[in-house]
This record gives C-alpha cells, sequence and structure tokens, in this order.
C-alpha cells in the first residue's frame, strides 16, 4: 500500500479511560477524522493504538495527519474550518487528554527514502508505525543527522517490513 506525503506532520498523542474507548473511537472514525482532509493541504491520515507492552506513559492513540507543508495548520481555510458536524461527546471530552504537535520533513528534504533510496510523492506503509522521539542539543543535531543518513537509515531500511 502506498499512501502520498507531505512535507509536515500533524502529530497528535491522545490518552481516554479504557471504558471511553468505543465511543471517543465511533466519534474520531465516524466524524471528526474526515473534517480537517477538507481542507486543502491536509493530504491524508491514520490513527493508529499503542500495542500492549509499550511504555504506559505514552498515548493510548496517535493520529497522524500528512500535511503539504507545516503552515496548514495555520491557514486560513483551516482557520476558518466550519465546526465539527457532530460535536464529541460531553463524557468522552471531559476524560480526554491529547498533545498535538506539528513537525517540519528534515531528511530528505522532499519525498521518502525506501529500500532502494530516496520516493518522491508517495511512499510505502505498513500497518503500524515506530516513533523515535528525541530531543538534542543543537551543537549535536548535525553529527546526528549525518550518522543517521548516512548509517542508522540504510540498515533500519534493510530490515523486511
Amino acid at each position: 500500500m502506498r499512501q502520498r506525503i507531505g512535507l509536515a506532520l500533524q502529530h497528535i498523542q491522545s490518552w481516554i479511560a479504557p471504558e471511553l474507548h468505543d465511543a471517543f473511537t465511533d466519534w474520531c472514525n465516524g466524524v471528526h477524522h474526515r473534517e480537517p482532509l477538507t481542507v486543502p493541504g491536509f493530504v491524508s491520515m491514520r490513527r493508529f493504538e499503542l500495542t500492549p507492552g509499550q511504555d504506559p506513559s505514552a498515548g493510548r492513540y496517535l493520529t497522524l495527519y500528512q500535511l503539504a507543508d507545516a503552515d496548514v495548520v495555520d491557514s486560513d481555510a483551516n482557520r476558518n474550518r466550519p465546526p465539527t458536524t457532530e460535536p464529541i461527546p460531553a463524557e468522552v471530552a471531559a476524560g480526554l487528554r491529547y498533545i498535538r504537535t506539528i513537525y517540519r520533513q528534515m531528511s530528505p528534504p522532499e519525498g521518502s527514502w525506501g529500500p532502494a533510496g530516496k520516493m518522491d510523492g508517495e511512499q510505502a506503509i505498513g500497518a503500524a508505525t515506530l516513533q523515535i522521539l528525541l530531543d538534542v542539543a543543537t551543537e549535536a543535531a548535525a553529527e546526528l543527522n549525518a550518522w543517521y543518513e548516512e548509517e542508522h537509515l540504510g540498515d533500519m531500511l534493510s530490515v523486511p517490513g
């Protein structure tokens, strides 16, 4: 399977009590997640659930929107998007905690990397995502990025799946 990609991601981690899972999922899948995709520049969306045995402090749910670029989130079209057609159920809203973060693509400058090298326009996708969030000192960023692109990325992309 392949997915259109952009130059930025809207990354949303969500926490909610297990007893609200069904109501939250029904609202997300039935209404909420499709509405941003009506805004020019929101390219695609995928939603994930944390797999067993992972760090319990991580959000149980991860929603990723591919964005044409990071400015889409603050665009007039997004700010003036009509309100949600079906508001979030009150009990879900009261129990929901989330963090929304926008990431700008840095490597490669556009497209994506695959086992055969750089790809443009679309990327192969799987049924899961591995996310590694790093906070690197500014003075170490260039060295980390060089290692990542020159060594680590090739090693990771050589692993089937």
